[in-house]
């Protein structure tokens, strides 16, 4: 197999590594680091997020009310929002100019860059390699059975609903060809 062929964010390959225990995950952003920083001195702020379903049920109920709550409800949100949005620089700016956060930064890109080489190093083994293209052949063989399973499936249902349009259409050309009109109930002769 060729070696080069193995790459960290190749679907296979994370599979196999998160199973061993390594995590694929990239380096955290500034905020994620600031949010483990945080947690560490038992604070549990989190960066404001963006618009959520509850904003759109909020809004829609206050719309139903009127204008007047509508708008209300709209500066409440906004309010919320700039609160929100001030703990967290507040916070942040708390984390950042800590005498620790130069080191907890610092352990965590070095256990990061760790992690990395591991996993580069369990790239080159020959073991590795083996169980990934042993893995890749059961996913392919996977995606062949489902591939079948589904073009089985669709001429399934294509073919009944031609049988199902034939008989529709034999019934509408021809209505005798299923009932029968006499009396005696018996079929009619050919």
């Amino acid at each position: 197999m060729d070696m080069n062929a193995l790459s960290i964010n190749d679907p296979c390959v994370r599979s196999l590594l998160k199973g061993k225990g390594f995590s694929t995950d990239p380096m955290p952003s500034t905020d994620q680091m600031v949010v483990l920083f945080l947690r560490e001195h038992d604070v549990q702020a989190l960066p404001p997020r963006g618009t959520t379903a509850g904003d759109a049920l909020s809004g829609a109920f206050f719309g139903a009310v009127g204008p007047a709550a509508a708008f209300g409800g709209a500066h409440l949100r906004n309010q919320e929002k700039i609160a929100a949005a001030q703990e967290w620089t507040t916070w942040k700016q708390w984390a950042l100019s800590h005498k620790d956060w130069m080191g907890f930064k610092g352990e965590l890109q070095k256990r990061y860059d760790e992690n990395l080489d591991k996993c580069k190093v369990l790239l080159e083994e020959n073991d590795f390699q083996g169980q990934c293209e042993a893995y890749k052949n059961v996913q392919r063989e996977t995606m062949e059975k489902s591939r079948k399973r589904n073009r089985v499936i669709g001429i399934s249902v294509v073919a009944a609903l031609s049988v199902l349009y034939a008989l529709d259409y034999c019934i509408d050309q021809n209505p005798q060809v299923l009932f029968w009109t006499d009396q005696s109930n018996s079929r009619p002769s050919d």
